[in-house]
């Protein structure tokens, strides 16, 4: 009897390490002494050689926060084939006047992730023809810039390597109205932005600039969706249940636009988002 149970011991184990995640975390930039590091999650399934990817950005109003925040997204969409990354950036200094001229290094920050992971591809396993970015409040605010914006780079980047992507995925997206969130990202707009799924809660005072963000794509006529969440407030999309219903929807998006494997997923009927048509006159 004794050695039954240790032989199904032995398989409970064997199974766990067979579906762990792997999980790995990579200096990508040293910059004046500053560490900046990315953690980068493997699918726990690979059908293939290399895997899409997708880049994460935590939120924090460029002052506070850290890769982590993203830790559950990334499991998420890892475990749906896809390479998933979080990374930290540069934070302002709190209370400082002048901290405002430093968001252009958040910017560069953001762009150094994304050129370290498609230079280090061929080691990570990822198709570089597939990478998304994503992003909660200031972090969807870096993932826009750093897919439209061409005029800010780290002068010590490989700049040959290109920080377009293919899609966004933006959680609550700091655009407006606060001045801290510049250059305005609605000035980037043009018809080569990507594919964009946006979340906000119907009380977010940001959700307006993701509503006129959402007007620019749609005069473009890029693929692009918003959705709400009735009676959320900012950062609604790490609440147990909205959690789930923005991943799902997340998901479900790009696998419509031909950017992730597998059937659409059933979305939590309790947690229903709704979603926001773009007014453009």
């Amino acid at each position: 009897m004794m050695k039954k149970y240790v032989f199904i011991l032995f398989l409970m184990i064997a199974t766990f390490f067979a579906f762990a995640q792997e999980v790995s975390t990579h200096q990508y930039k040293n910059i004046n002494g500053e560490q900046l590091k990315l953690d980068v999650y493997q699918p726990t399934i690979k059908d293939a050689k290399k895997s899409s990817v997708i880049i994460f950005f935590h939120g924090g109003g460029l002052v506070t926060g850290k890769k982590e925040q993203m830790k559950e997204q990334c499991q998420f969409f890892s475990e749906r084939g896809l390479v998933t990354v979080t990374a930290n950036y540069h934070l302002l200094p709190k209370g400082d006047p002048n901290a405002q001229s430093q968001v252009e290094q958040c910017i560069r920050d953001a762009k150094s992730a994304v050129r370290w992971i498609k230079e280090n591809a061929e080691k990570l396993q990822i198709d570089t023809n597939i990478v998304l970015l994503g992003g909660g409040s200031a972090g969807g605010f870096l993932a826009t810039e750093v897919a439209l914006n061409n005029d800010i780079n780290e002068v010590s980047d490989n700049l040959k390597i290109s920080t377009k992507v293919k899609a966004l995925i933006l959680y609550n997206p700091a655009y407006i109205p606060e001045k801290r969130y510049n250059p305005s990202v609605l000035n980037l707009v043009n018809k080569s932005t990507p594919p964009s799924i946006l979340f906000f809660g119907s009380e977010d005072k940001f959700k307006p600039g993701g509503e006129e963000f959402l007007k620019l794509l749609n005069q473009h006529k890029i693929v692009s969706k918003l959705w709400v969440a009735k009676g959320e407030n900012h950062g609604f999309f790490n609440k147990e249940g909205w959690k789930e219903a923005s991943n799902v929807k997340a998901i479900n998006f790009l696998r419509t636009i031909g950017l992730a494997k597998g059937a659409q997923e059933k979305e939590p009927s309790d947690f229903a988002l709704i979603a926001i048509k773009p007014v453009t006159n």
